[in-house]
């Protein structure tokens, strides 16, 4: 994990001096469970890896997120690779036409989302890369178009 942070430390810094020399940097990677329900979906993955790009993180902070009170911190992105590599819980979007996993997590006392999109074709092939991320209440997550794949105990923030 050490690993992606000091890479993701390095790319936000970048961003922020717009002195960008790559569009994405690996985040995280996809557990054996996660790989195995995508499997039992149909679904094969040609990297384990979650990458972030440029165009994400600027979709995850862009006003308008900030606006609906929505946008998660910065000090969460900065650590996102923590919520990826230890989730509370990981969800499976059936609605989605792009069959979307969003990985739920409740540090920094609120409860968020990261939505990540299997086999998303960039410049550098089928990736794993994260699409969007932001506040959410427990009453979204009792959607009848999710199905969990994996679940720790924990106990969420009143909302």
């Amino acid at each position: 994990m050490e690993k992606y942070k000091e890479n993701l430390e390095e790319f936000i810094a970048n961003i922020q001096n717009r002195t960008i020399t790559k569009n994405e940097v690996i985040v995280g990677e996809l557990s054996s469970k996660v790989v195995l329900f995508l499997e039992s979906k149909s679904i094969e993955v040609s990297s384990k890896y979650i990458y972030l790009s440029v165009k994400a993180y600027k979709h995850i902070l862009r006003d308008f997120k900030k606006k609906l009170g929505k946008a998660i911190p910065d000090e969460v992105i900065k650590e996102i690779y923590k919520s990826l590599d230890s989730p509370h819980k990981v969800i499976f979007d059936t609605q989605k036409k792009h069959c979307n996993l969003i990985y739920i997590d409740s540090n920094y006392e609120l409860l968020f989302k990261i939505v990540v999109q299997p086999n998303y074709s960039s410049k550098l092939g089928s990736i794993n890369t994260i699409v969007t991320a932001g506040i959410i209440y427990e009453d979204t997550l009792k959607s009848k178009y999710y199905e969990v794949i994996t679940e720790h105990g924990w106990e969420s923030n009143p909302r």
